[in-house]
């Protein structure tokens, strides 16, 4: 199966306000295969975002690869501070292939909305926003 998915890149809101904010209008929908695993979905969303992240950020050093990976909202799939955990399991089944309580049986739900988000610091997109101004 193949399925769609939505990635962006986001920054967390200023401290003390929980949540999520989209930069620069960096999101894309890619289809990809519903087993993907973690390492390969990774992989995946950064060869998307990166070409508009390097464009919108005037090319800043941040590297799209030591940020945490997230499924919208809060849920953590990625910690760069713990790279292998899961890196070879599939990530995206739980999401799209799922029980009800009216039928135990698992069943394929190719039309569920999956945002895949990269997640900065406020801190971090503070510092890009310094870099555009000085570019």
């Amino acid at each position: 199966h193949q399925v769609m998915i939505r990635v962006a890149l986001h920054h967390l809101k200023p401290e003390g306000k929980s949540g999520t904010v989209l930069v620069g209008n960096i999101e894309r929908d890619v289809r990809v295969a519903l087993n993907i695993t973690l390492a390969q979905l990774q992989s995946e969303v950064i060869n998307q975002l990166e070409p508009l992240w390097a464009e919108w950020s005037r090319s800043h050093s941040l590297s799209l690869y030591s940020l945490e990976m997230h499924k919208s909202p809060k849920l953590i799939l990625y910690n760069p501070r713990q790279p292998s955990i899961g890196a070879n399991e599939p990530v995206l089944q739980e999401f799209f292939v799922r029980a009800t309580p009216k039928d135990p049986t698992p069943k394929f739900f190719a039309n569920a909305h999956v945002a895949i988000l990269l997640v900065m610091t406020n801190a971090q997109f503070e510092d890009v926003l310094l870099w555009q101004e000085q570019c």
